[in-house]
């Protein structure tokens, strides 16, 4: 509330004998407001990209197994006779802890390649 006041009061031309009196630390509050609604945008900005790839990769998935279905079916029968189900299933379930790992390790560093 003291940061609010003192900039209504600065604004509102609340002068002293040396001028306009702003907090000493002003500029760093008003750039941690800043940073923090960059951070903000950043933060939907990734939520809608999140959303738009899931909406593309299950359309893509459905148009994929409309288009290719029997096709799909058969190769999937094949596969499982000719090989042991673990192996699709240690090789399923790999993909998707590494897929997982992937995104914690880019949001604890921030980075992603």
């Amino acid at each position: 509330m003291k940061q609010d006041e003192a900039l209504r009061k600065a604004t509102q031309g609340w002068l002293t004998k040396s001028g306009v009196r702003l907090p000493s630390n002003f500029t760093f509050r008003v750039m941690q407001q800043i940073q923090a609604e960059e951070l903000r945008h950043e933060r939907c900005r990734r939520r809608k990209e999140l959303l738009v790839m899931l909406v593309v990769g299950v359309f893509s998935l459905c148009m994929m197994l409309w288009l290719l279905g029997a096709e799909l079916k058969a190769m999937l029968l094949k596969l499982m006779t000719e090989t042991q189900v673990s192996v699709v299933v240690l090789t399923s379930l790999a993909t998707v802890f590494f897929c997982l790992l992937d995104t914690y390790l880019s949001r604890k560093f921030k980075t992603r390649l």
